[in-house]
């Protein structure tokens, strides 16, 4: 949400990106890494909620738990 490389306000970062952002953060914290186990799926989306929420837009965010309780 910070805009970067260039510095865009909130609003003027465009739609997908935002949801380009939920779903590479929840995808990086639930795939197996050489260096890292896979989160599972309550506990990514935890942390996403308590740690990244200033970052995430709450929106999408909210869709995308919906999505997956589906």
């Amino acid at each position: 949400g910070s805009g970067y490389p260039e510095g865009c306000t909130r609003e003027r970062i465009h739609h997908y990106a935002k949801l380009s952002a939920v779903a590479d953060v929840f995808d990086a914290m639930t795939t197996r890494r050489v260096y890292k186990d896979a989160a599972r799926t309550f506990a990514a989306l935890q942390t996403m909620k308590s740690e990244m929420g200033a970052a995430l837009d709450q929106n999408i965010f909210r869709e995308f738990v919906k999505l997956l309780g589906r």
